[in-house]
């Protein structure tokens, strides 16, 4: 939840708000990970307003998507990320670099496909997609 309010923080202008919601995130993730607050990693990583005012968003997908890596929200704010209208090799936050020779030619995929139980049991309510389809919120 922090660093959901984190972001609302930043994107508001508050950076002094979103500082100190990125650093309590941040040692939450480290408590829940460690069992420790990891101080030496707050001091390296953590946030303050100045930081906030540089490069806020970055600085908080990054740490985000460390916490939540593997868990599909993490990918779902790294799309949210991207750049609109960008082309579908443009990486979001963090940078990532599409595997050479993956499924979509070396572009990043935009969205699920089916599940086969919902192809089996569901076929006539399914549109024709792709990986590289845009879902609706990513037009």
């Amino acid at each position: 939840m922090k660093f959901i309010e984190a972001e609302a923080q930043q994107r508001l202008g508050n950076f002094s708000a979103a500082a100190e919601a990125l650093n309590a995130a941040i040692t939450a993730s480290m408590q829940r990970v460690t069992g420790s607050a990891q101080p030496a990693y707050l001091a390296v990583y953590g946030a303050t307003a100045a930081d906030m005012a540089e490069n806020g968003l970055e600085r908080i997908f990054t740490e985000k998507h460390i916490d939540m890596f593997l868990q599909t929200e993490s990918w779902v704010d790294w799309r949210r990320s991207i750049p609109a209208g960008a082309a579908p090799t443009v990486s979001g936050i963090p940078a990532l670099t599409a595997p050479a020779g993956n499924l979509t030619d070396n572009a990043f995929p935009r969205r699920y496909l089916y599940p086969p139980s919902e192809l089996d049991n569901n076929a006539a309510n399914i549109p024709e997609t792709s990986l590289l389809a845009r879902v609706f919120w990513d037009r």
